[in-house]
């Protein structure tokens, strides 16, 4: 029998970002200060996970806060580099040790769906004997849908602006003099990312890279398993998840694409919609008997949540091994 291995697909919240929380709060800012910040946190979380209206003054203290006093801290540290994450115990982490599965994680912070695709190509281009070697699953999560993923030659931090070549026709995109190909592009506002957003790309870029992941798994003889997309900023718990996001996904599907609707992870469990929804119902006791905070300052899901969430993934994958291994 040949040994088990996950593959992971996703953006920061796949990676592990978040984790830093609380340990390197508390060795920065102090007790204290973290424990002001789970407090507005707890109350953000809170209200997601019991249905209630978002409360703007409290996102506007956490927005404030964030953005005076852990940016700061953020750009002076690599909190998101996949080996500091692992090191540190994410949920990827915690769900390999519990399982005993080999696990590995090819998420990055910022990515997309395309990149998401694009990582997973790459992986089985050079990979050949691991896969022949093991029975896999690749799990992919997809999240936002708002990012444009771009595979350059060219590393941000030395890439200069030039001339560009035209070498296979006109220019669509024009980069501003700050800014080289990102995988994230928030504070870059061009004409031709504002035309595909009116024009709904990202229904497309959803629909065709999911498939496209799909087949790649086919070909290689390896299993796969996905959940999303979603707003991470905006999860409620919606008793109907799994229904109501696979009726969103036909609808963005309007080429009738031939995706892999019987295995996405929400059959298993109706509130695995994708990673976020997951991560806070599995806190959610936690959240509302015991004061618990759930999250990170930055957004992202703090180490307890994620150890909390890795521990019962393992629980859903190894009670449904036979669904999420089906070929051996």
């Amino acid at each position: 029998m040949k040994t088990k291995a996950i593959i992971i697909l996703g953006d920061s919240f796949s990676n592990g970002d978040g984790v830093a929380w609380p340990s390197a709060a508390e060795s920065i800012q102090g007790v204290e200060w973290r424990k002001d910040i789970d407090s507005l946190l707890h109350k953000q979380a809170l209200l997601q996970v019991t249905n209630q209206t978002p409360n703007e003054t409290l996102n506007t203290q956490i927005q404030e806060r964030f953005t005076t006093q852990w940016i700061p801290q953020i750009r002076k540290y690599a909190w998101s580099d996949p080996e500091y994450t692992r090191s540190r115990g994410n949920w990827s982490s915690t769900f390999e040790s519990a399982s005993g599965y080999t696990v590995i994680n090819l998420a990055i912070a910022g990515g997309s769906t395309q990149g998401m695709m694009g990582n997973l190509l790459h992986w089985v281009s050079h990979n050949k004997h691991f896969i022949q070697k093991h029975d896999i699953c690749v799990m992919a999560n997809f999240s936002k849908n708002n990012r444009i993923s771009v595979t350059s030659r060219y590393e941000d931090h030395n890439y200069e602006p030039r001339e560009q070549t035209n070498r296979f026709g006109g220019n669509t995109v024009t980069y501003s003099a700050n800014n080289g190909p990102q995988s994230i592009g928030d504070n870059i506002i061009d004409p031709w990312m504002a035309h595909l957003d009116l024009m709904d790309h990202h229904e497309w870029d959803f629909c065709s890279n999911l498939k496209l992941i799909h087949t790649i798994c086919e070909l290689a003889g390896m299993n796969v398993a996905w959940c999303g997309p979603v707003d991470p900023l905006s999860i409620k718990m919606d008793p109907n998840g799994e229904l109501t996001r696979l009726e969103d996904v036909k609808t963005a599907n309007y080429l009738g694409l031939d995706l892999p609707m019987d295995r996405y992870i929400g059959k298993l469990d109706a509130h695995f919609t994708d990673i976020c929804h997951w991560t806070l119902w599995v806190c959610r006791d936690e959240i509302i008997n015991n004061n618990f905070n759930p999250y990170s300052l930055c957004g992202h899901f703090n180490a307890f949540a994620q150890h909390h969430m890795g521990n019962r993934l393992n629980d859903l994958v190894k009670s449904n091994e036979d669904w999420f291994f089906p070929i051996n």
